[in-house]
């Protein structure tokens, strides 16, 4: 035992205090409190002194582990009103030990890694926190305020403590400790009634214990979950509010500033957890707002004021977070959140802060990387995201703002400048195209799926199957038709494909994409033509697709596919066969278009949007136009001229009816 710890150490005590010692340290819990308060308020001139520390023996003797009640004295307790002596004693031990741990007297203490005072300590100060921990629900007599401050001050004790080598050393590995933390640093976030300073002020002590390390050792994930009661959610909510609270309130003073830029660097640890929980994790996170709090947090220490080199590290792990939000979930809402969150503003503000965040936002903006990671070429989350209304909303919103800072110097003549305006140029044509869609009443027309038939109209006009759902007639007579005519077999096929893979995408989504679809086909219909007419002079009975591109960063391209080479999912693998089939049996006036696109940031995925139109002369024309003998052997020629025959063809095609 340390000499410190001692009994004989009160006789240094002035004698007023050495008399309240004397009986505290013979379990007088009235002296215990006076020799507690005195070390607390340190307004005694003993306590800027080394020698406040001999009241160090008063505490450590009412913390003697023989006091800590058993399980079965602990069942007598919960029915008292009170708690036994030994219990507010340790309570009172604890609060002093912790004021002591504070003082500039014990830091020689916590840095001499040979010195066995805080080693002796931790024998007995350790199993009284665990204790508490245990039954503190159980301790009659404190309020919800009072349990939630001796938790903090416990905590307080415990990091002070972990200062010492030895003590650092065994503190990842000593069970229930991350435990003790999270839920002191869970309670404490989530307590309304807590104001934001106390909580980046006291949360500055508990976060390491929260969130470091847990990607090395995999128990400590289980201990912090155990902290928010084992509810996933709630620890979810507890991280989400950290992070407001570090991005929102941000300070002046450089001591301040590097504490907040340093708390959010150790809560970041609590980005990357277990492969058992990460999915379920990361919903929850988006669920709660996770983009938004990652954008400020990214924008908060970019624009500090007293920039260090260590928040370069900070972050880098932060964006390669919210590159692989966006890059991995599915849909379109967290990439608008970004946009709405200031995403845009960083893109530009970020890499002139520091230069060495251009690579990362190359993976933003879809520029070819290839110079930096060879035969990388990045995807372009923003762009290729402006398929999506919500995405296209956003982005011209936060446009607003952004193109004033694009217009700073630095920017204009940066490598990120060319692939930003390529995606400012898209924001905008996909915005008129938006607008006309909005401007039209978001049309909603269908075809009737008796291919003998094939009428055009509006929505309304159309009963659809009430098997499949999926294919629409104008008349009874028209659903017969194509009972008899083949749907008979399709109808269970295309049910069982709906149910077993639901299309993720809302009504509100698929409308658009259909609408931009038809109106690119139109603007590209020469291209698309051409593209035909070659297919069917080389391959005339092979069934073919046409496919439109929107996974290119520029906009979209079109090329046709052979139907068996499409790399199709298993619900497209089922309607394909029998969309080409209809197509084959419409005479021209149906024709098989697939959009090539990324849901949200995800994978790419096709939709199936077949081509109908009220008349089959132009397909017609261009079936003749491909069984005449080429006019010239000369390739350039013969291009030249199927080219001025299409676009005579597409002059009388565009006023035909045609719906996607």
């Amino acid at each position: 035992m340390h000499e410190l710890l001692n009994i004989r150490q009160i006789s240094k005590l002035p004698l007023p205090i050495r008399v309240n010692a004397i009986a505290a340290a013979k379990q007088s819990l009235n002296d215990l409190w006076t020799v507690a308060d005195v070390v607390r308020a340190q307004t005694a001139d003993f306590c800027s002194k080394p020698t406040v520390l001999s009241t160090l023996p008063v505490f450590y003797a009412n913390l003697d582990l023989q006091f800590i009640p058993t399980p079965q004295m602990m069942e007598s307790v919960m029915s008292n009103v009170s708690s036994p002596s030994h219990i507010d004693a340790a309570l009172v031990s604890l609060m002093g030990v912790s004021q002591l741990a504070g003082l500039s007297a014990f830091q020689p203490f916590l840095e001499n890694k040979h010195s066995s005072l805080c080693p002796d300590l931790w024998e007995r100060v350790w199993p009284w926190i665990q204790f508490f921990d245990t039954y503190w629900d159980c301790i009659p007599g404190f309020s919800k305020s009072e349990r939630r401050a001796v938790r903090l001050t416990h905590c307080s004790l415990v990091s002070t403590l972990q200062e010492h080598p030895r003590i650092a050393e065994i503190a990842d590995t000593t069970p229930g400790l991350h435990s003790i933390f999270s839920r002191a640093w869970v309670t404490l976030l989530l307590d309304s009634k807590v104001d934001e300073d106390t909580k980046i002020a006291t949360t500055s002590y508990l976060i390491p214990n929260v969130a470091m390390n847990m990607h090395v050792l995999p128990h400590i994930f289980d201990e912090v979950l155990d902290g928010a009661d084992g509810n996933l959610e709630r620890l979810a909510l507890a991280f989400i509010e950290q992070l407001s609270i570090l991005t929102t309130n941000k300070s002046n003073d450089v001591h301040l500033e590097s504490t907040q830029m340093f708390s959010l660097g150790n809560v970041s640890g609590l980005l990357t957890v277990p492969a058992k929980a990460e999915q379920q994790w990361t919903s929850f996170l988006l669920k709660h707002g996770i983009v938004t709090r990652v954008v400020r947090a990214l924008d908060c220490i970019f624009t500090v004021k007293h920039w260090q080199r260590v928040y370069k590290d900070i972050a880098g792990e932060l964006m390669q977070y919210l590159l692989k939000l966006l890059l991995a979930s599915r849909g379109y809402r967290w990439i608008a959140e970004s946009l709405q969150a200031g995403l845009l503003r960083g893109i530009i503000s970020w890499p002139l802060r520091e230069a060495s965040f251009t690579n990362f936002v190359l993976m933003f903006l879809g520029a070819d990387i290839s110079h930096i990671v060879p035969g990388k070429t990045a995807k372009g989350i923003l762009p290729l995201a402006l398929t999506s209304p919500s995405v296209i909303i956003e982005m011209r919103n936060a446009l607003k703002d952004a193109q004033v800072l694009a217009k700073d110097p630095r920017f204009e003549v940066s490598d990120l400048f060319d692939s930003w305006q390529q995606m400012v140029d898209l924001a905008k044509t996909r915005g008129a195209v938006l607008d006309k869609w909005e401007a039209a009443g978001k049309p909603s027309s269908l075809a009737c799926d008796n291919m003998s038939c094939g009428k055009i109209g509006g929505k309304n006009e159309f009963k659809q199957c009430s098997g499949c759902q999926c294919v629409h007639y104008c008349s009874g007579d028209c659903q017969t038709v194509d009972w008899n005519d083949g749907h008979r077999q399709d109808c269970d096929q295309l049910r069982m494909a709906c149910a077993q893979y639901p299309e993720p995408l809302t009504t509100r989504e698929r409308s658009f994409l259909r609408f931009l679809m038809h109106h690119d086909y139109l603007q590209l219909l020469p291209i698309v033509s051409c593209q035909e007419l070659q297919i069917l002079r080389q391959r005339p009975n092979e069934d073919q697709v046409t496919i439109f591109n929107y996974t290119d960063r520029s906009g979209v391209i079109t090329h046709l596919d052979a139907a068996h080479e499409i790399d199709a999912d298993p619900r497209l693998a089922i309607e394909l066969p029998i969309q080409l089939w209809r197509a084959a049996r419409s005479g021209g006036r149906m024709r098989v278009h697939l959009m090539d696109f990324l849901h949200g940031g995800g994978e790419a995925t096709y939709r199936l949007f077949p081509l109908r139109v009220a008349d089959a002369e132009f397909h017609a024309a261009l079936k003749s136009m491909a069984k005449t003998r080429p006019l010239s052997s000369d390739v350039y020629e013969q291009a030249m001229h199927d080219e001025i025959c299409i676009r005579s063809l597409v002059a009388k095609a565009v006023r035909s009816t045609a719906i996607h």
